[in-house]
């Protein structure tokens, strides 16, 4: 993505200074010389239809050649148009840069699957070197924009059109690397409200470098922003509460949000079930692959909350990173309990302002009876800081946590 970014900012440059020539000093030669360092950066080029503006002006401009005539000043202030609306673009949609994978396991692989009956991106350490395609962003193509609009209705789709421009360093249905004596860990990975299993693939793909298979599972409780049927064919999208039950949290509001919190946790089950039975399965890559006894919980915001509750239901899970976890829906018997296996629980410096959420927090730490528990907080960093969208705008609350070059951590 480096190098597309390169050859997008050498075109654009390269048709600004044919602008600049045509209206400063028109030279045939010149101008002939411009429009093939055009065609040739625009061959290389990544299209995409957010640049428009910017091919519109270039084909304008490639028109002019071999006319021999002054450039009227209507044409002038249209290419002056053209060139802020295809700057504005390029900063505002980028294409994305993911953070690079660690030393460790530097090639990871992801393949997709339902896993009893919910989709699943898993991301896992591959054999290195591998020719398999970058995995493209996108599981849920275009609905993912229409799922995040309902989320979120006061941006327009088109907002999030530049998410179809995103190749993740994973490499799609790569081999499986040999795991090491035992298996390889697995976490398994709970979006937040309105996210979906491609919104923390930079998390989870750089956690699989790591040397674990993480397994990023999408909700079908109507708190992700899409959701494929299982005929898939057909797609749900975000189901938002009523207003009654926004301005009634202790009542109706938990109400909702308590239910959909035991459908995610009980879905968060059936795929450690559905890892567990991979393992046992002679035709599945993932044979003997898995270490049973290292299985995690994560999660971000409501995924947060479900990986406490999952965690406080099922056995099975040995240790629990929360990111910004929402504790508002818990019940009230779980964050009492506190947690018995190692918790790490990170959130941003917009979550530490809300006082009375970051004392329920502080109360469940001390609970937790686990002597391997932190609780960390990251100065100059928002919620979704924590997901992949500030990678592809820098109106999405750029930079992402992934991508600060100085991190400062608070231990609370």
């Amino acid at each position: 993505m480096q190098r597309d970014r390169w050859i997008e900012y050498a075109l654009f440059a390269a048709v600004l200074s044919h602008c600049l020539s045509m209206n400063l000093s028109p030279n045939h030669v010149l101008q002939t010389l411009m429009v093939n360092a055009e065609v040739a950066l625009a061959f290389f080029h990544l299209w995409r239809y957010e640049l428009i503006p910017l091919y519109v002006l270039a084909v304008m401009n490639a028109g002019f050649l071999g006319l021999g005539m002054t450039v009227p000043v209507w044409f002038a202030w249209l290419q002056g148009t053209l060139c802020v609306l295809g700057l504005l673009v390029i900063w505002l949609f980028p294409l994305p840069l993911f953070p690079s994978l660690s030393s460790s396991h530097p090639s990871v692989g992801c393949t997709t699957m339902r896993l009893n009956g919910l989709d699943c991106r898993v991301f896992y350490p591959a054999i290195q070197p591998t020719k398999a395609a970058r995995t493209p962003y996108l599981h849920h193509g275009r609905h993912l924009a229409i799922g995040l609009n309902k989320f979120v209705p006061h941006i327009p789709q088109a907002f999030f059109s530049s998410f179809q421009n995103g190749r993740l360093n994973a490499r799609l249905n790569a081999p499986l690397k040999t795991a090491p004596s035992g298996g390889w860990p697995v976490v398994v990975f709970s979006h937040g409200l309105g996210g979906a299993i491609e919104m923390y693939s930079s998390y989870c793909q750089y956690v699989a470098s790591e040397g674990m298979i993480v397994v990023a599972l999408n909700h079908t409780d109507g708190s992700a922003s899409v959701y494929r049927n299982p005929d898939n064919q057909t797609f749900q999208y975000y189901d938002r509460p009523p207003a009654s039950a926004l301005a009634d949290w202790a009542g109706e509001g938990y109400f909702i949000r308590n239910r959909q919190l035991k459908k995610r946790a009980k879905q968060m089950q059936l795929v450690l079930d559905a890892v567990v039975a991979l393992n046992k399965d002679r035709s599945s890559e993932f044979y003997q692959q898995i270490d049973v006894d290292r299985l995690a919980v994560a999660g971000h915001s409501f995924g947060g909350a479900t990986a406490l509750t999952t965690a406080h239901l099922d056995k099975r899970v040995k240790a629990v990173v929360g990111l910004d976890i929402w504790m508002q829906p818990l019940d009230k018997e779980v964050v009492n309990a506190g947690l018995a296996v190692p918790i790490c629980s990170i959130i941003s410096h917009g979550w530490l302002q809300w006082a009375s959420h970051l004392e329920t927090m502080q109360k469940y730490m001390y609970k937790s009876q686990h002597p391997q528990k932190a609780f960390l907080a990251i100065e100059k960093t928002r919620h979704n800081n924590f997901c992949d969208l500030p990678l592809f705008s820098p109106v999405r609350k750029r930079p992402p946590l992934y991508l600060t070059n100085k991190l400062r951590w608070r231990r609370l």
